[in-house]
């Protein structure tokens, strides 16, 4: 099967031009996209959001729009770079997305590329830390 877009799909089969079946009513297959590995500049973020992640991956086939998952939230990711070569050798070119962290309630979640609604990484498991509290602070200097 040809790549396509990901989604539920009926199939036949058909060998020498002979049509040998289809799918049970109602039964569908799921064609998925290549799962691609990344890098990222952290695997902790802050509870109140904001942190600047930077993921690092080959290149990338889809036209956007770019996301990263944060178990069940989205925040948009830029391409920063794209089709460059990887700083860590050899000679596969890399793209090299950013995005912030959104608020996140959990202690931990999961951190995946979104590209056109469909996740195209594996997730990885980030940790998830509160800011911390300024209780007291006293000039040095006045």
């Amino acid at each position: 099967m040809p790549a396509g877009k990901p989604g539920s799909y009926d199939i036949s089969v058909v060998v020498r031009g002979v049509w040998l079946g289809t799918t049970a009513p109602g039964t569908t297959y799921e064609y998925l996209p290549f799962l691609a590995a990344f890098r990222t500049n952290t695997n902790t973020v802050c509870a109140n959001g904001g942190t600047l992640i930077t993921l690092q991956t080959r290149a990338l086939t889809g036209t956007g729009p770019f996301r990263c998952r944060f178990g069940d939230m989205y925040a948009p990711a830029a391409m920063s770079t794209s089709g460059a070569k990887s700083d860590v050798g050899g000679t596969d070119a890399y793209d090299t997305l950013s995005c912030l962290s959104p608020v996140l309630p959990y202690e931990s979640t999961t951190l995946a590329i979104n590209v056109g609604g469909a996740d195209i990484s594996e997730a990885v498991a980030i940790e998830i830390v509160q800011s911390p509290t300024v209780l007291f602070a006293e000039p040095l200097a006045i």
